[in-house]
């Protein structure tokens, strides 16, 4: 393309040389006949030539046309044809020569400026339509309780999968899913009413029923007197990388093998129960419970029965509690469990059905295997107010259990703690 370009400017500068060269000539021979013709002539080649190839060339054209005026005007004022001659006349066409060169090296300047200000701005736009973030520009005004769009990207439209017609002038988080009162959304409501700043995430629900994270500013665009004209909003789609957080955040606070809580995650909901039950004055049980024989099974069967046992007991737990109690498991054969009650006996009733997970037998690997499970369990406050005091006291009721019937439940007694 520059090579054309190049070619042309040359064509052109070969064009214009010719030209130059016979113009006097040409005067020469019109002049007597067509004087009016030919300064209308002058002015266009003047013109034409300033615009085409530059300034340069208009004003040697000028000077050209001023030697012109010198020598052959002068020698045609001897023609009977050339009585009416004035000299004011040709100065007055000089100067109009050189104010065309000047208007139109202005003109061409203005020109360029535009040309550049269109290309600015096409690029601008191709940025910001083929960005990854959705981008919407709204109005400044606070008209039926919110702002209206004036411009979204296409990324804002695959976003929210509607078109540009759609969302041109309606409120910019119409075709996202977020609760009215939500706290969030009532400091984006406060911040696009007051023309504020904001930044944020959220997390809502596109029209098309998809799950979506994202991070949300919003800025205010001033004109040139510093008033608000119109607000910028920034989206961008974090659902990845929010999945992969709470991916991360399971996986260090649940058991890999049954996917229930771990050791972390058991000791924070303690802490959170025990604090709960000190401001509102309630009961809860904390129980261990370990299988009895599990060792057999690892070595008879396998190692993998043994995973496939403890996915097993781990689902029939769960199945035995409701969904706000809380069921984990501490490692090996070890589970843990935090249960609200109303009273001492009712915890009884809550270990009594847990070790009721295990009367049916468990199918492993094409075999009927009958496991039982040792269980002991402390009550808060009587047995303990912090968490390690409650665990321990749990754990030597399930021992005391383990290291005589088996296969029962035991309440931790002041008695047993010899064992």
């Amino acid at each position: 393309m520059l090579n054309r370009k190049s070619q042309s400017s040359r064509q052109s500068a070969m064009i214009f040389a010719s030209l130059s060269a016979i113009y006097p000539a040409l005067l020469w021979l019109l002049i007597p006949t067509f004087g009016s013709a030919t300064a209308l002539m002058s002015l266009f080649f003047t013109a034409a030539a300033t615009w085409v190839l530059g300034s340069r060339l208009g004003f040697v054209l000028v000077l050209v046309n001023f030697g012109e005026n010198l020598l052959v005007f002068n020698a045609l004022k001897t023609l009977s044809s050339m009585n009416d001659y004035n000299a004011n006349r040709d100065t007055f066409g000089i100067v109009l020569n050189l104010l065309i060169v000047l208007g139109i090296n202005y003109l061409r300047r203005v020109v360029s400026h535009l040309e550049a200000q269109t290309r600015r701005l096409s690029q601008l736009e191709a940025a910001v339509q083929n960005t990854r973030e959705a981008i919407v520009i709204t109005d400044a005004k606070w008209e039926d309780d919110t702002v209206h769009v004036l411009f979204a990207n296409a990324a804002y439209h695959r976003l929210v999968g509607r078109s540009p017609v759609e969302v041109l002038d309606t409120p910019p988080l119409t075709y996202l899913d977020v609760p009215r009162y939500d706290p969030r959304m009532v400091l984006i409501r406060r911040a696009l009413q007051n023309l504020e700043t904001f930044s944020g995430q959220m997390r809502t629900t596109t029209a098309t029923g998809d799950d979506l994270d994202v991070d949300l500013s919003i800025d205010t665009i001033q004109d040139a007197h510093g008033r608000p004209s119109s607000l910028v909003m920034v989206l961008r789609d974090i659902s990845a990388f929010k999945r992969l957080e709470r991916q991360l955040s399971h996986r260090a606070h649940h058991d890999a093998l049954t996917g229930l809580p771990n050791r972390v995650l058991f000791e924070d909901r303690l802490a959170q129960t025990i604090a709960h039950s000190e401001r509102y004055g309630r009961l809860f049980t904390v129980m261990f419970l370990d299988l009895d024989g599990f060792k057999n099974v690892n070595d008879t069967l396998g190692h993998d029965a043994g995973d496939e046992l403890l996915t097993e007991v781990a689902k029939r737990l769960k199945q035995k509690l409701r969904t706000s109690d809380t069921v984990a498991r501490l490692g090996g054969d070890e589970f843990t469990v935090i249960v609200p009650i109303q009273d001492a006996s009712h915890a009884q009733i809550v270990a009594d059905k847990l070790l009721g997970a295990f009367e049916t037998p468990f199918e492993l690997g094409g075999q009927s295997l009958s496991i039982h499970a040792s269980l002991g369990f402390s009550v808060y406050p009587r047995d303990g107010t912090d968490a390690a005091t409650l665990q321990k006291h749990a754990d030597i009721a399930m021992y005391h259990v383990k290291h005589s019937t088996k296969n029962d439940a035991h309440m931790f007694q002041m008695q047993v703690q010899g064992l």
